[in-house]
């Protein structure tokens, strides 16, 4: 999962308009925040972002993150 550094976004909103992810919503001062219930971790928030301001978070429970890795979607 990923979250925001705050002293880096810049509230550009291309991550919740032009990328527009369901984890990435804009919070009250215009910048990002990432849900980490929506939150898959596919790393491309941190890929788009002109500033760096998004990176993997730290505190992820690691039974969420096992079951990421071993989840398998419906055929």
């Amino acid at each position: 999962m990923y979250e925001v550094l705050e002293d880096r976004c810049r509230a550009c909103g291309v991550c919740y308009n032009a990328f527009n992810c369901p984890a990435i919503q804009r919070v009250e001062d215009g910048k990002a925040w990432v849900d980490p219930l929506l939150c898959v971790g596919c790393s491309e928030c941190e890929q788009i972002c002109p500033f760096d301001a998004f990176k993997p978070a730290e505190d992820v429970d690691e039974r969420w993150a096992k079951l990421m890795r071993i989840a398998v979607p419906r055929p």
